[in-house]
């Protein structure tokens, strides 16, 4: 099964249109498929994260190694959920999200149940970690916030050396076609052409806490800086 929109077939303000969210939503919550989608500087795979083979799936999928995977999610109030965000995580993400940045935030001791098991089997996060994202891209925020749940963020990238962030619509749904193809998998496929341009930097990367009581660690810089980090922790 594929659903393929056009950007052309997008809302003026660049979302989904009701008929194609409810679709969407059908395949990746009712059928556990994936969704080929724009994010905030390349096109990624989403998925929701439940089944302990999805990270060896995609994986496999987008010839990729074996690295944690990020979520995305739609606001802060859902973060909470799912990780520990102190004072120093929540100024971060108040003031600097929507946006370029992910932060690593330690798993929630109050968890329900089903989240320790995707942390372990679908993130795959040594530390029990989740890196948390509130993209600017409309279209992913429109999802989570329909799926009523955070989704897997994975960047498709060129099946080469280089491992090029891929932002051509044309080579993005070629990558993930042939991934699946080559994967056999039967998994129904969403395709979402983006309307919005993508950002030239990638986001920056930071865990909270930081290590030896440091605020943060910055893992990977990107679009933001040390200093964009410090005046956020220093906002009221």
């Amino acid at each position: 099964m594929r659903v393929v929109v056009r950007k052309e077939e997008l809302t003026p303000g660049g979302v989904l249109r009701t008929n194609h969210l409810r679709a969407i939503v059908n395949i990746l919550v009712d059928r556990g498929g994936f969704a080929l989608i724009p994010s905030d500087t390349c096109y990624s795979l989403a998925a929701r994260p439940i089944g302990g083979t999805l990270s060896k799936r995609i994986n496999l999928i987008l010839d990729r190694e074996t690295d944690p995977i990020s979520l995305a999610f739609d606001t802060s109030t859902r973060v909470g959920r799912w990780v520990e965000v102190d004072s120093d995580a929540k100024r971060l993400l108040d003031n600097l999200t929507p946006g370029p940045l992910t932060v690593v935030l330690p798993i929630t001791e109050l968890y329900e149940p089903h989240v320790a098991a995707i942390v372990d089997d679908v993130i795959v996060a040594p530390d029990r970690t989740i890196g948390v994202r509130i993209p600017d891209s409309r279209i992913e925020t429109q999802l989570v916030t329909a799926c009523n749940f955070p989704l897997t963020t994975v960047a498709v990238r060129t099946r080469d050396r280089e491992k090029r962030a891929v932002t051509d619509f044309a080579l993005a749904r070629q990558v993930v076609e042939r991934g699946l193809a080559e994967a056999g998998e039967n998994a129904p496929l969403a395709i979402v052409e983006g309307q919005q341009p993508f950002s030239r930097a990638h986001s920056t990367v930071v865990r909270v806490p930081g290590y030896e009581g440091l605020k943060y660690h910055v893992i990977r810089l990107g679009a933001l800086s040390t200093d964009d980090l410090d005046a956020a922790l220093r906002s009221v």
